[in-house]
């Protein structure tokens, strides 16, 4: 558990806990004093003198006593806090950098809501288990130890008398653990199916409005609502039951030590002064252990939020610290690849020369777009070996080789910053005349001038306040400032209207300009230059060469061609659909 809730680092609570005891302890001792204050005051009484120099002693140790645990406390709430808070954002930096580390595959295989949930959840959980509720636990029992020695030290009948529901809560613990454990995770689930249910809901809602929006169709939404609220509920009631029964147990101690006590002191066997330490004592004493086994339930749900967070960190990243060659010349050598049983890529070898322009055709599920992503090392190799300047890219790092490329993909994804931001994003030493110079080349420069804000203008998440083609302008301004010898382009004008199209056109001829190109096309005419077409079939190379050759080859590369040419000719009309 505490490896769990610290992260692997379990020697971090020393200094908490130590200080939250310290200052337990420190509050505890006034009442001790004030146990001899009594005492002196009930002798004077009897004798008539009182001990002004002694009462005045153990005064001065109250006062003393009080002010150290203020400062214990003001220490421990000031280190522990932030140190918590610091180690938090340390952690959720660190989680974040290793997930850059880890393979696309991994990343694509989670959802948004299960890593986002471990990234801020689970570390708030594991922030508030190591500031607040593991220095409580561990000094309240710590402290509880302490009173147990001094009470049977003190006295032994005492002692059994104050503690004796002390085994019989421990199971209770015991018990919840063991329940808790097993509630945990179906709650776990209950709540992770809600939060992908309410975001699919999110994301969904234009398509949910347009067909035929109705109650019914958030029912599945309410029914993982359900779940989770029933999960909770369930879990909670069994939970708190099992800490109220122990709790009660526990405190049994406080009545049965004041019966015990009240009949040895009436025959004599207890003085009234140990009799006052007990009760004065005993009743500071179950408070804290009340809240310790409260501090104990919760510290099972951080010990969850921390596994998950340590298998996170768990997962082994994309290797490789070599440095890549100057060249730029690519070369693909029987690689092979597969997602789970589909095989994506299979046997595959290509050179591609440097400044080559280079252009992967193929039907749907091809494996063009997972051709660039390998290329990129978004994803290892499975078999083969790609090299880029006769360096294999799998020994190097990936921020390596990524230095190497710049990628426009389809969907051009921007951040939720400023247009300024999103651009010096390809190059963050990049002055802001170099900014303004690639927004140019990209043709961006004239719609972000028409807006209020101009380059300061702030961009929606993902890019929702901008239209495809303004994401698209960017996203290659973007990509011309990084100046990456050689250019991955998947798509980049699938989806425009031809007026942006033929601007994203003229902007992606400014970017490939001296540049190795590797580009991903549909739209075969937009591809008739390229110096080789590859076209691609389930993973293998069918076809390749320039444009001419491969129409004349009569092979896949034609069908396609033909294909596309009459698709040019089709009309919508309100019959049946035809190809002229």
């Amino acid at each position: 558990m505490l490896k769990n809730i610290t992260l692997g680092k379990p020697e971090t609570l020393i200094k908490p806990v130590l200080l939250n005891t310290l200052s337990s302890i420190s509050n505890l001792i006034p009442f001790i004093c004030l146990v001899r204050i009594v005492k002196s005051l009930i002798l004077s009484s009897q004798n008539g003198k009182t001990d002004i120099a002694s009462l005045w002693k153990y005064f001065a140790l109250m006062v003393l006593f009080f002010l150290l645990t203020l400062f214990f406390e003001n220490l421990a709430t000031k280190y522990t806090y932030e140190s918590g808070y610091q180690k938090t954002a340390e952690g959720r930096i660190r989680l974040a950098n290793h997930l850059r580390s880890l393979p696309l595959g991994f990343i694509s295989g989670k959802s948004s809501t299960e890593i986002l949930d471990t990234l801020m959840h689970d570390f708030s959980i594991v922030e508030i288990a190591t500031t607040h509720q593991a220095p409580q636990f561990f000094s309240s029992v710590f402290v509880a130890l302490l009173c147990v020695i001094f009470f049977f030290t003190v006295d032994i009948k005492m002692g059994v008398a104050a503690f004796i529901g002390f085994p019989l809560s421990i199971l209770f613990l015991s018990l919840m653990q063991y329940f808790q454990k097993k509630m945990l995770l179906k709650t776990e689930v209950s709540k992770r199916n809600e939060q992908d249910a309410l975001e699919e809901y999110l994301n969904t809602v234009k398509t949910v409005k347009a067909y035929n929006f109705t109650p019914d169709t958030i029912e599945k939404i309410h029914k993982d609502i359900e779940r989770a609220e029933k999960s909770n509920i369930k879990n909670e009631k069994g939970i708190g039951s099992l800490i109220t029964i122990a709790g009660m147990v526990l405190r049994v101690g406080l009545p049965l030590m004041s019966l015990v006590g009240l009949n040895l002191l009436l025959k004599g066997s207890l003085s009234p002064e140990k009799f006052l330490l007990f009760l004065f004592v005993g009743t500071r004493i179950f408070d804290p252990l009340d809240l310790a086994l409260v501090n104990y339930a919760a510290l099972q749900i951080a010990s969850v939020s921390g596994e998950r967070i340590r298998k996170l960190l768990a997962e082994k990243p994309m290797t490789g610290k070599e440095v890549l060659n100057a060249g730029n010349t690519v070369e693909l050598s029987d690689v092979s690849f597969s997602y789970e049983e589909r095989k994506a890529i299979q046997n595959l070898s290509l050179q591609i020369k440097e400044k080559e322009f280079l252009a992967l055709v193929g039907s749907s599920g091809s494996g063009k777009t997972t051709l660039l992503k390998l290329l990129a090392r978004f994803y290892d190799v499975q078999e083969g070996r790609i090299q880029i300047g006769n360096s294999d890219i799998a020994k190097a790092s990936p921020d390596e080789v990524l230095r190497k490329f710049s990628i426009v993909f389809q969907d051009a994804l921007l951040f939720r910053d400023t247009i300024y931001n999103n651009i010096q994003f390809g190059n963050t030493s990049a002055k802001r005349e170099d900014v303004i110079e690639a927004s140019k080349m990209a043709g961006a420069y004239d719609f972000i001038m028409r807006k209020e804000n101009g380059f300061e203008t702030m961009v929606g998440e993902g890019g929702s306040t901008l239209s495809g083609g303004e994401r698209q302008r960017i996203s290659i301004a973007r990509a011309i400032l990084k100046n990456a010898p050689i250019i991955l382009l998947d798509e980049a004008t699938a989806s425009l209207d031809p007026e942006n199209e033929e601007a994203v056109q003229k902007a992606i001829s400014n970017l490939i300009q001296n540049k190795t190109v590797i580009v991903v096309a549909h739209r075969l005419n937009n591809v008739v230059a390229a110096d080789k077409i590859v076209v691609l079939q389930e993973g293998r190379i069918v076809e390749q060469g320039k444009h001419e050759e491969l129409l004349n080859q009569g092979g896949m590369y034609r069908e396609l061609w033909n294909y596309q040419e009459k698709v040019k000719n089709w009309q919508i009309t309100n019959t049946s659909p035809k190809l002229s």
